[in-house]
C-alpha cells in the first residue's frame, strides 16, 4: 500500500519505461527510485522520524514527485502548499504542522521570510530549489554519486495506516484544515481511479493541475505510478501548451476543472491540435454545467466526471455515456466506496428527495490535523458528512442541488467566505461583512462581498481590494463589492446568508 514501493517495483520490471516527463526531459522508473531513495536517504541522515512533516512550496515539477516518495519510503509526512497562498497564509500552515523542513522553489523564498516567525524556522531545514534547474536536488543531495541503502529492502515497512499527506483544505473557521490521508487511502484511492480511468501500462497521462492538489497529486500523479504508465508534467496550465502537448505525446488520459476546460474552449479552433489519442477526459472540482459538457464534447474532449473532496478523493463518477443519459448528473459512487444521501436525523433519504451527501470506506481521511472538534462535526456513526446537499434518482445517479456550507468554488479553489470575512474585518473602516459566491462565466464562481462601513469614512472598492492584496490570494479576492447599512439576521446576530444572497435587505 505504499507508493514508494509500487515504483521501486517497476524499476525491477520496466526500469527504463518513462515515468515522468518535464519540459521534454524524461525520467526512467528506474532513475526516479533512485532520485527518490536519495532523498529518503538524506531525510534519514539529518536524523527526521517517522510522523515528522515535510512542507513543499513548488510548482509541478519532478522534485515535487521524488520528494512524495521519500516521505512515503521513511514513513514521513509531506505537506503541500498552495502556491497561490500569499505569506501570511504560508506563516500560518507552518505554525500548524511545525515541518521539520520545508522545501520551495527559489521564486517564493520572500513569502517563507515573510511569514514564518524567524525563531520558530531556526531550527527547520530549509532547501531552496531553482525552478529552471532539472535534477537540483539530486546533485546537491549527493554530489558523488549513488548513496548506499536504496534497496526496497533496506527501508522499515511503514504501517498502511500511517499518515503520508496533510493537505490543506479552506476551512469554515476562518483557517484551511489539515486533511490527514493516510498511505492505505492512497492505495484505495489508486485502485478506484484505475478502474474509472481505465488505466493501462502503456497509457500517457498530462497533469496540468497543481499537485498541491488532491486532484494533481491524488487523482492524476498516484494512480499513473501504480499502474506504471506514464507522466507528463506542465508546470502551470497553459491552454495552446496543453493543446501541442496532447498531439505530441499523443495523451491518452487528461483530468482537469471546469476553469481549464472553458479555457481550453476559448483557444480559437485554428491554433488547436488534433485531440484524436485523447480517450478520456476527467473533469471535476465543481459543478459541471450542461452546456459546458456540450460544447466540451462537440471540441473532441471524451467527457467525463468525478465528484470528490480532499478528505474522500473520488466518491462519485460518471462516464460519458453517463452524461449522455443524465447530462446533469455527478455520477454514481466509486467501487471502494459508500456513497448516501441522509437527512437530518441521520436516515438516508428516498429517491429524490434531497438531504446531505455522505461517505464511508477507505478513501475517507484520517481526520483533520490538530482540530477534533472539526473532526466531530463532520464523522457520525462511520461516516463522513460532506456539507454538501444532494439527491439521487431511482437509477442510482446523484445530482448535486446546493451547499449546505457557504464555501464556493472559484477556478477549481475553495474559497470559504469565513476566511475571506476574517481578513476584511480587520480594516479599520469596516464594521462588518457578508461574502457569498456569485456566479461568473469564467472562474465558475467568484465572491461578493456586503460591507457595512463606519460612518464618515471615505472607504471605496478600489480601497477594499488594495487591502486584499498580500493578505489573500487572488482567487479569494471579492470581484463584486456593494455597501449596505445592515444585514438580516437571527435572534442572536447571526447573519442570514440566504437573505444576502437573494438581496432582500436595505442596501447603503
Amino acid at each position: 500500500m505504499n507508493i514508494f514501493h509500487w515504483v521501486g517495483q517497476w524499476r525491477r520490471t520496466q526500469p527504463e519505461k518513462t515515468a515522468l516527463c518535464f519540459r521534454g526531459r524524461e525520467t526512467s522508473y528506474l532513475r526516479l527510485y533512485t532520485q527518490a531513495c536519495r532523498i529518503a536517504a538524506y531525510l534519514a541522515k539529518q536524523g527526521f522520524d517517522k510522523g515528522q512533516r515535510i512542507a513543499v512550496l513548488m510548482d509541478n515539477c519532478p522534485e515535487f514527485i521524488q520528494i512524495y516518495l521519500a516521505c512515503a519510503g521513511r514513513g514521513l509526512i509531506l505537506v503541500p502548499f498552495n502556491t497561490r497562498w500569499v505569506a501570511d497564509e504560508v506563516g500560518w500552515a507552518l505554525r500548524n504542522c511545525e515541518p521539520a523542513a520545508v522545501f520551495y522553489h527559489a521564486k517564493y523564498r520572500q513569502r517563507i521570510i515573510e511569514g514564518s516567525d524567524k525563531s520558530a524556522m531556526d531550527n527547520v531545514l530549509k532547501v531552496e530549489i531553482p525552478e529552471t534547474q532539472v535534477d537540483y536536488l539530486e546533485t546537491r543531495l549527493h554530489p558523488a554519486g549513488r548513496p548506499g541503502g536504496d534497496e526496497v529492502g533496506s527501508f522499515d515497512p511503514v504501517p498502511p495506516e500511517s499518515p503520508h499527506v496533510i493537505m490543506y483544505t479552506s476551512g469554515t473557521t476562518g483557517r484551511p484544515k489539515g486533511a490527514v490521508l493516510s498511505l492505505r487511502k492512497t492505495f484505495f484511492n489508486c485502485l478506484n481511479a484505475q478502474l474509472f480511468l481505465d488505466l493501462r501500462n502503456d497509457d500517457r497521462m498530462l497533469l496540468s493541475v497543481p499537485l498541491f492538489h488532491s486532484g494533481g497529486l491524488f487523482i492524476q500523479a498516484s494512480p499513473v505510478l501504480y499502474r506504471g504508465a506514464s507522466l507528463i508534467i506542465q508546470p502551470k496550465f497553459d491552454a495552446r501548451a496543453t493543446y501541442q502537448d496532447i498531439r505530441n505525446y499523443k495523451i491518452t488520459k487528461y483530468s482537469a476543472v471546469p476553469t481549464i476546460m472553458k479555457k481550453l474552449l476559448a483557444v480559437p479552433r485554428e491554433m488547436r491540435a488534433d485531440l484524436s489519442s485523447l480517450e478520456i477526459c476527467a473533469v471535476g472540482g465543481e459543478k459541471l454545467g450542461e452546456d459546458l459538457v456540450e460544447q466540451c464534447m462537440a471540441a473532441g474532449f471524451p467527457l467525463y466526471q468525478i465528484m470528490g473532496q480532499t478528505e474522500t478523493s473520488i466518491m462519485l463518477w460518471a462516464s460519458d455515456k453517463d452524461l449522455i443519459v443524465q447530462p446533469t448528473t455527478v455520477g454514481k459512487p466509486v467501487l471502494h466506496g459508500r456513497v448516501e444521501v441522509f437527512d437530518a436525523g441521520g436516515s438516508p433519504v428516498k429517491p429524490g428527495e434531497i438531504g446531505e451527501l455522505a461517505i464511508s470506506g477507505p478513501t475517507l481521511m484520517s481526520g483533520y490535523w490538530r482540530l477534533p472538534d472539526q473532526e466531530k462535526e463532520t464523522f457520525r456513526d462511520g461516516w463522513h458528512y460532506t456539507g454538501d446537499m444532494a439527491r439521487k434518482n431511482e437509477s442510482g445517479y446523484f445530482f448535486m442541488v446546493d451547499r449546505y456550507t457557504d464555501m464556493y468554488i472559484s477556478g477549481g479553489e475553495n474559497v470559504y467566505p469565513a476566511e475571506v470575512e476574517r481578513v476584511l474585518k480587520t480594516h479599520a473602516a469596516i464594521i462588518d461583512i457578508a461574502v457569498i459566491g456569485i456566479p461568473d462565466s469564467v472562474w465558475g464562481q467568484t465572491g461578493h462581498a456586503f460591507v457595512i462601513k463606519k460612518p464618515d469614512t471615505s472607504l471605496a472598492e478600489k480601497d477594499i481590494r488594495a487591502f486584499c492584496k498580500g493578505r489573500l490570494a487572488k482567487f479569494k479576492w471579492p470581484t463584486k463589492i456593494t455597501f449596505c447599512d445592515d444585514f438580516p439576521r437571527t435572534a442572536l446576530g447571526k447573519i442570514i446568508k440566504e437573505k444576502v444572497k437573494a438581496k432582500s435587505f436595505k442596501k447603503g
